[in-house]
């Protein structure tokens, strides 16, 4: 099982993994995306990098083709609702 490190994210709303990567959307308005790194000897987490992105309150957050795929409620005032399409590195850095 893998630990979550609740005091490095605010407001954690949606993970998705892969092979031993972990990545975490921010249910916040800044729209942020963490990604972690999973040890396989122990299964604990180390931080990649996160990025902040144009959206607002992501909800939902899916692996494709090295890429993350992020659906963002918006704040329900401004255009901040929508997709982000952001790339991964071989090293699982976001772009």
């Amino acid at each position: 099982m893998v630990a979550y490190p609740n005091a490095s994210t605010d407001n954690p709303s949606y993970m998705v993994i892969d092979n031993n990567h972990m990545y975490v959307v921010e249910e916040v308005p800044s729209g942020n995306v963490v990604g972690y790194n999973i040890s396989q000897q122990n299964y604990t987490l180390t931080k990649i990098n996160a990025i902040t992105f144009s959206g607002a309150y992501p909800a939902h957050l899916t692996y494709f083709n090295n890429h993350l795929l992020i659906a963002n409620y918006g704040d329900g005032e401004t255009a901040k609702s929508g997709v982000e399409l952001l790339p991964l590195d071989a090293s699982g850095n976001i772009s």
